[in-house]
């Protein structure tokens, strides 16, 4: 899934959660919400999507060599910067409307894309937690692979669900 799908996924969940107060459930506790934005990650990337093509970033996870020199690494890395930067400026949009606690916004964003970033990093490294986790988050995304129409539309789907499931059930 592209960073925007999780982060508003993340986001609007945990701010959902954060609208229920200090009742009994703990719904208004931060490390709730992470732990429920994180879970949404692993979830959302089961479903069949697309997701925009970074060579350069892959290309490090293969050679483990810099590849900071070349234009292609930063562009894709504007890529993602702009994915991010869209997924936030929705999220916080969609939170204004809705009346929703920036703080949980903000944690649910973050943890909504916080396996992206563990993989990201792990590239850089090639042993330890990180490549665990990397292996593991590798495991759980889907092996059936959705072109851009039908991935994106896949991702439409699952933030329409949630987001009904959310707010109107």
């Amino acid at each position: 899934m592209i960073l925007t799908s999780h982060i508003i996924v993340g986001g609007l969940l945990a701010g959902q959660l954060s609208t229920y107060g200090g009742s009994i459930t703990g719904m208004a506790n931060y490390f709730f919400q992470a732990a429920i934005s994180l879970a949404s990650h692993y979830l959302l990337d089961m479903v069949p999507h697309w997701e925009y093509p970074i060579g350069e970033f892959k290309r490090i996870s293969e050679t483990h060599e810099p590849q900071l020199a070349k234009k292609a690494f930063w562009f894709d890395l504007a890529k993602v910067g702009a994915d991010a930067l869209i997924g936030f400026s929705i999220l916080f949009l969609s939170g204004y409307f809705l009346e929703i606690g920036w703080k949980s916004l903000i944690i649910g964003g973050i943890f909504g894309i916080l396996p992206d970033s563990l993989s990201f990093l792990s590239w850089f490294s090639p042993s330890g937690v990180l490549q665990t986790h990397n292996k593991f988050h590798q495991s759980i995304h889907t092996k059936i692979k959705a072109g851009s129409k039908l991935g994106i539309a896949t991702q439409a789907a699952a933030i329409g669900i949630i987001l009904t499931i959310l707010f109107f059930v």
